[in-house]
């Protein structure tokens, strides 16, 4: 299951990233797309004023355009923008990797005597795939499938502990990073 709800989550990280570079071509065809899609909306009732709306996606999608034309003159900070990037996205599926490392079960690792780089690289790859999986879910951050995929994913790495495991995963890969936003905002 989570295997093809991480293919469809892939399928559809594409089919966004395509829609991206259509968009940043800022052609004909795509400012014919959203004035389609504008008049959807509106003869939809989800758009109150059919001007107004298309400009403003009209607007985006030329400062979308200029911001591409300018990462193009500019290859040096694209690339660090790039590095970065896969630096935080790497960074952040590692931190199963530290809560399996704590939690995991001795008795599983000697007997099945797997190496610390093995359990990176799985811990690395069943995040994405969980992570994949659990994009689609219209709750905040995918709450209930986040969970029960890591259970089915890291269960046979912690054991016994996977309550503890899973709590500790959670509170650092998600509310962490809520209670930082909170602080942040509050004290703007």
């Amino acid at each position: 299951v989570f295997e093809i709800l991480g293919i469809i989550g892939l399928v559809i990280t594409l089919f966004g990233a395509i829609l991206m570079i259509l968009l940043s071509t800022g052609t004909l065809f795509t400012r014919s797309l959203i004035a389609w899609l504008v008049k959807i909306g509106y003869k939809l009732k989800l758009v109150k004023n059919y001007r107004v709306t298309l400009k403003k996606w009209l607007d985006q999608v030329s400062e979308y355009k200029a911001s591409m034309t300018y990462l193009k003159k500019n290859k040096k900070l694209l690339f660090k923008m790039i590095l970065y990037s896969c630096l935080e996205s790497l960074s952040y599926a590692c931190i199963s990797f530290f809560v399996v490392m704590a939690f995991i079960d001795p008795i599983y690792m000697a007997d099945t005597n797997i190496s610390v780089l093995f359990i990176l690289l799985s811990c690395v790859i069943k995040y994405y795939i969980c992570s994949m999986a659990g994009s689609y879910i219209p709750l905040p951050g995918a709450t209930g499938l986040m969970e029960i995929a890591f259970i089915a994913l890291y269960g046979e790495f912690v054991g016994d502990a996977i309550v503890w495991a899973l709590l500790t995963w959670r509170i650092i890969s998600y509310y962490f990073i809520l209670i930082h936003g909170f602080v942040n905002e509050i004290t703007k």
